[in-house]
Order: C-alpha cells, then sequence, then structure tokens
C-alpha cells in the first residue's frame, strides 16, 4: 500500500508536464522501488519521466533514455505482459531508437494488454501523427482524452499535432481551450505561440513565450525564431548566442538551435546543427519532415539527405 501511494504520488508530479514536475516524479517512483523492488509500475513511472525529461529538451538524450531503457526492461521482467511497460518501450523504440517498425508493433502488442491505457493512445496518435497519419493520430488522441478527460496532456497534444499538420486555426483553437482550463500549462503555451507564429504574428507568439515558467518540446528555439520572424535580427542573434553559451551549463538541444538559424535564414549553420542533432539524437529530429521552422530550407538538397539519413534506426 505504501509503495501504491508512492506511485500515484509520482504519477501526479509527472501530469504537471514540466521540468520539475518529472524530476519530483523521479524521487517519488524510487522511492515506491526501494519501498518495494517487485511492482513494476513505479519502473514504468521512472522509465517515462526520464523520457519526458529529454523530449521537453531538460535532459541529453544520451543520459536520460539509457535508464528509460533499463527501467523498462526491469519492468518486463517482472510481468512481460504489462502494458504501461511495453508503452514505454514503443516510446523509446520510436523517439531514440528510430526503430519504427518495433515501435509500432509494440504500441499495438501494449494496447492489445491495456486497451484502456489512456497513454498508449495519446502516444500511438502521436506516432502516427509524426508518420503522416494525422487523421487516425488525432483519433487515438481522442479516444485517450475520453478515456482520462481530466489529464490535459492528450487535449493539449491534439493541438500539438494540428500544429504540425498546418492546421494552424484548429490549433489555436483547440489550444486556447486546453489553457482556459489549466492556464499553467506551457505544453500547450509553446504551440499556442508557434501557431500564431506561423499564423503571421510574432508579437502575439512571443506574448506566448514569455508568459511561460517552463521548459516544453522545442521551446529552447520558440524566442529566437519570432525574433527573426519579427524582423528583429540583432536580438534574434544575440538570443542564439545565449543558447550557444548556455549548451556549457545544461543540455539545450542542438535542434532548437538548428531551428533559430533557420529562421534567421542560415542553412548552412543550421545544417550543421542538424547534424548535431542527429548524432545527439535530439528528440525532435524525427519531427524534421513536418516541422514548420524548417520550410525555409524544404527546397535545399541538404534536406532530403538529412530526412534519408533519419530514417535509418540510430541503434549504436
Amino acid at each position: 500500500a505504501e509503495a501504491y501511494q508512492l506511485y500515484v504520488s509520482g504519477w501526479f508530479q509527472r501530469s504537471r508536464q514540466s521540468e520539475t514536475g518529472f524530476r519530483q516524479s523521479i524521487d517519488f517512483f524510487e522511492k515506491a522501488i526501494a519501498r518495494d523492488p517487485n511492482y513494476p509500475l513505479p519502473y514504468v513511472g521512472l522509465a517515462d519521466s526520464y523520457a519526458m525529461l529529454a523530449v521537453f529538451g531538460a535532459m541529453a538524450p544520451g543520459e536520460a533514455f539509457p535508464r528509460a531503457l533499463a527501467a523498462t526492461n526491469k519492468a518486463l521482467e517482472l510481468d512481460n505482459e504489462l502494458g504501461e511497460a511495453h508503452t514505454s518501450l514503443a516510446h523509446i523504440k520510436a523517439v531514440y531508437e528510430r526503430d519504427m517498425p518495433g515501435a509500432e508493433r509494440e504500441y499495438q502488442l501494449a494496447l492489445s494488454l491495456a486497451p484502456d491505457y489512456a497513454i498508449a493512445h495519446m502516444w500511438y496518435g502521436l506516432f502516427l501523427g509524426w508518420s503522416g497519419r494525422y487523421e487516425d493520430g488525432l483519433a487515438r488522441l481522442r479516444q485517450a482524452q475520453e478515456l482520462e478527460p481530466l489529464q490535459l496532456g492528450a487535449s493539449a497534444n491534439i493541438g500539438m499535432l494540428l500544429y504540425f499538420s498546418r492546421r494552424y486555426d484548429e490549433a489555436i483553437e483547440q489550444l486556447l481551450k486546453v489553457l482556459a482550463l489549466e492556464p499553467r500549462l506551457d505544453h500547450a503555451r509553446s504551440f499556442l505561440g508557434r501557431a500564431y507564429l506561423r499564423k503571421g504574428d510574432p508579437a502575439a507568439a512571443i506574448a506566448e513565450f514569455t508568459q511561460r515558467k517552463s521548459l516544453s518540446v522545442g521551446s529552447y528555439a520558440d524566442l529566437g525564431m519570432a525574433l527573426a520572424l519579427a524582423g528583429r535580427r540583432e536580438e534574434a542573434v544575440a538570443e542564439l548566442d545565449r543558447l550557444i553559451a548556455l549548451r556549457q551549463e545544461r543540455y539545450v538541444s542542438a535542434y532548437d538551435i538548428a531551428a533559430v538559424q533557420a529562421s534567421l535564414g542560415d542553412a548552412d549553420h543550421a545544417f550543421e546543427w542538424l547534424d548535431r542533432a542527429i548524432e545527439e539524437r535530439a528528440q525532435m529530429r524525427g519531427l524534421l519532415g513536418v516541422d514548420p521552422s524548417f520550410d525555409g530550407l524544404r527546397a535545399d538538397p541538404r534536406m532530403k539527405a538529412r530526412l534519408e539519413r533519419l530514417k535509418e534506426p540510430r541503434l549504436r
């Protein structure tokens, strides 16, 4: 019972969708494991929290995902038919290893074992969306929303997927609904700002970005991109320099720096940083084919070469 309470506390912290929440959840999950090492669910929670630290750009993928994989393997060792653990493994395969067929198999297995597990539907929905199957992905996300209506992660991710499918007006409508319910959900605020930016309103985007209190997916790039697209080049360059310097102190995704370079029209440096992003297995590298941040580089033959490179699993 004590281990279960610690596990539930960890899930509460994880649901905050912030770096602080993820780190606090890890502490609770580790305490649950110490209390009952044979209880598999805290290992799943531990795996997912480490993975999300990397996804949100708060920890280097090479540091976070091996820990996530070790915890997932332990959960599966304890219960190989635990759908939650197969969901975690699917996410690692998709985001870190780029083993897309393996990820799809694991998602389908997870859903057969735990058909009411909302996170499996949510992550599989995002996986389908990144694969270009937007309607299927949105349907899965809405199913996750129905299963866990009080958890706003799926609702925010519907807005995120609408953003990446260039349905900016729908994304804005969705994300405003989410923020009306929870103004502190910076994951939703990030994509609201990006939707404003792609609609040609950098001032509205900057207003959203400056309200955030925590990191979210790709958020290091936001202010620099918005300043660049607003024509405030000197400020954008200063922000870019700040991010590059910050990389000496903590993890800052090379993908985010590449996005700012692309917004400044510096294709050569953008591709250099994209190469670094691929090498460091930056979470958003898998979105390069759909990310509006790089639309200005689509006609460059170097983009095709990077997309071809990303089709191959990164298992070394």
